[in-house]
């Protein structure tokens, strides 16, 4: 390929002043939006501590492990998810900034050094990086509060993960019709922190592993506050019997999504059908709402249900819950269901 001589390019007539591409021998990076981000990131010491997770067996580095963190977090918040993505930012001068180097310094780590690390990682650290981040959770919330809340919500959710490849556990399933994970999600709506993210295979149970997840989360919010009132909220996937007397037995409220079946849909019939009758002679949406008590029969204890019944021109819907709420009116029944549907957006 020639050389060209040219040494810049006028474009005018497209804003109210000319656009000049100019050739520069200066090292250029598109990602300098990055380093307030390190200052903010070295005022809460995040990618330090979270090097002092992982345990380093390598005899002789050459790159250290708080500088491929930094590598591949600040990566990912630039929208470099892929690790082949550092062949080529290995050069870039914020990047070699943001790991500490001057931008003439030598390159930074390449995918293959970077990948072997990530496959190094054990279940050990894994456990202490699962640890690190309930810690920051409740940093977090400490920041926010000024100090601990009284009052705590955990939202646990399962997630689909939509898989592109053959990656090892990326599993079809016919509810999301797609290959995919299924990570289990634990968060917190005030200060939107993710407590907890598990990557599992993607025909897992939505339950798997919720209710030791969920201690494991609610242990760390004790250690701050030995007397923090916890709500958990979850859809009906992971509302199991298990579920309820993990909550029962650790003094935990919750509100729990539940699949309808023949025998409450009889218990909302009449709900349901003053709906019907509120919508045909008003032609308004109507959304009412019912409690009672429900039990199978393997269980000891009736629990409370909480019923919504909604018609509108788009046809009916009629949806429940479970909860250990106190429930004693209808209107109490209302605000339940309203604040369950609310799970899962501290997640997004």
């Amino acid at each position: 390929m020639e050389s060209q001589s040219v040494e810049q390019l006028v474009f005018e007539g497209m804003v109210d002043r000319p656009v000049v591409v100019k050739l520069s021998a200066a090292m250029m990076s598109s990602d300098a939006g990055l380093i307030p981000i390190r200052q903010f990131d070295q005022r809460w010491k995040f990618t330090g501590r979270l090097a002092e997770c992982l345990d380093d067996t390598r005899s002789d580095p050459t790159h250290a492990i708080d500088e491929m963190l930094s590598q591949r977090l600040f990566g990912i918040i630039a929208g470099h998810e892929d690790s082949d993505d550092h062949d080529d930012l290995r050069n870039d001068p914020v990047f070699k900034i943001l790991a500490g180097r001057r931008p003439t310094a030598d390159e930074l780590a390449s995918q293959p050094t970077l990948s072997r690390i990530e496959n190094s990682v054990t279940p050990a650290m894994l456990q202490r990086l699962v640890d690190f981040n309930i810690t920051t959770g409740v940093e977090r919330l400490l920041r926010h509060q000024g100090d601990m809340p009284d009052e705590i919500i955990l939202d646990i959710d399962p997630t689909d993960d939509a898989t592109h490849g053959r990656q090892q556990l990326s599993l079809f399933h016919g509810f999301y019709k797609q290959h995919q994970y299924l990570p289990q999600i634990i968060s917190e709506p005030t200060t939107k922190h993710v407590f907890l993210a598990w990557l599992r295979p993607g025909t897992a149970h939505p339950s798997l592993g919720a209710d030791d997840d969920l201690m494991r989360v609610v242990s760390g919010l004790r250690k701050a506050k030995a007397d923090v009132t916890i709500h958990v909220r979850g859809d009906c996937g992971v509302g199991l019997p298990k579920m309820f007397d993990v909550c029962k037995d650790n003094e935990l409220s919750y509100t729990f999504g539940m699949a309808s079946n023949a025998r409450l849909k009889v218990l909302a019939e009449d709900l349901m059908q003053r709906a019907v009758d509120g919508y045909h002679a008003s032609g308004i949406k109507q959304r009412l709402f019912t409690r009672f008590k429900y039990q199978t029969d393997p269980r000891p204890h009736a629990r409370t249900v909480v019923a919504k019944a909604k018609c509108q021109a788009a046809g009916t819907n009629l949806r429940f819950v479970v909860t250990r709420l106190d429930v004693s009116t209808n209107d109490d029944a209302r605000q339940a269901y309203d604040d369950y549907i609310q799970r899962g957006e501290s997640e997004q």
